[in-house]
């Protein structure tokens, strides 16, 4: 019996996994149509109310409402449901994007948080502005000012997660090509005969090079994500601003 010493190869890049990234790259699309969608659905039942009801309304229950403060019959239904629409939406467009990355959320639950409070917080700063009929003149409402500010206040840090999300990503894929440059490391590999060598107990805890860790080849390239994702919440914003002109 004899031995050698060969190279491990271990500068060679893993096989991308082509059939899963595709399927995330669509949940992204239906994810962040979803989302907007509810978003522009839920931001149109509110300027709505905004603008003939002065910002509420009431309907049903055992007390009398006053004349004006009506809600139509549209609103209820726009802004309770596309609140239910948005939490479905952003699961699937939070789990698609984690699995198309392959590691962390690649900042969506930060975008998701920044677009919510970031419209809403528009609405009510555009209202404070410029009144309509439904208020009692036509100064600025300061009641609306505050929370629009309030809101985008809210928004800003939500812009902060995707940053710091890229920037990890990047610095991990500058820290995988360094690893990956490194000299291979050598083992000892015992010449035996196939008889001898089915013989040898499998070792506990080894794995097989396919069964190593994907590298940072194999996770998703961030140009098709960031498309699907702008594509999806395009489309989907203009079907729910469609949604909200039948409602009402």
């Amino acid at each position: 019996m004899s031995f050698t010493v060969e190279p491990v190869d271990g500068g060679g890049a893993r096989p991308t996994r082509t059939t899963p990234h595709l399927a995330a790259l669509i949940g992204v699309l239906i994810g962040a149509a979803v989302f907007a969608g509810g978003l522009a659905a839920t931001s149109g039942g509110m300027r709505h109310v905004l603008a003939t009801n002065g910002g509420s309304c009431a309907s049903g229950g055992p007390f009398e409402i006053a004349e004006g403060q009506q809600c139509d019959a549209g609103v209820t239904w726009l802004l309770m449901g596309g609140v239910v629409v948005m939490l479905l939406g952003g699961a699937l467009l939070l789990g698609a994007s984690s699995a198309y990355s392959g590691s962390g959320s690649m900042g969506v639950p930060g975008l998701l948080w920044a677009a919510l409070f970031g419209l809403l917080g528009y609405n009510f700063i555009e209202f404070s502005l410029d009144p309509t009929s439904a208020f009692a003149d036509d100064a600025p409402q300061i009641g609306l000012l505050v929370p629009g500010v309030v809101f985008w206040l809210m928004a800003l840090p939500g812009l902060l997660m995707p940053v710091a999300a890229f920037r990890w990503r990047n610095s991990d894929a500058e820290h995988a090509a360094v690893t990956l440059k490194a000299p291979p490391p050598t083992i000892v590999r015992a010449n035996v005969s196939s008889e001898v060598r089915e013989q040898v107990p499998v070792i506990p805890g080894y794995r097989a090079p396919d069964e190593l860790p994907l590298s940072e080849s194999a996770r998703g390239p961030l140009a098709p994500w960031l498309l699907a994702l702008v594509a999806g919440a395009a489309g989907g914003a203009v079907l729910g601003m469609q949604l909200v002109d039948r409602a009402l």
